[in-house]
């Protein structure tokens, strides 16, 4: 088993983790919890292989970077 935290920060951290929340994250091969502490988004991946872990960690930062890009067309 592989686990992996990362930390983002971001003005809104808030905003990402109501947006990505309600969507389970969880495969026969990986899973993600998400959580928000100190206006930080805490991402733990754990995965049963390095394929899955990489493929499940480009998909959540895809996702948030994606939420950036809205945040800034937004303003």
């Amino acid at each position: 088993m592989i686990k992996g935290i990362i930390e983002i920060r971001s003005d809104i951290s808030k905003n990402i983790i109501n947006s990505i929340t309600p969507d389970e994250f969880e495969n026969k091969r990986a899973k993600t919890e998400f959580e928000l502490k100190n206006k930080k988004i805490i991402m733990k991946i754990e995965a049963k292989d390095v394929v899955a872990f990489r493929a499940m960690l480009n998909t959540q930062l895809k996702l948030v970077n994606t939420l950036e890009k809205i945040k800034k067309v937004i303003e």
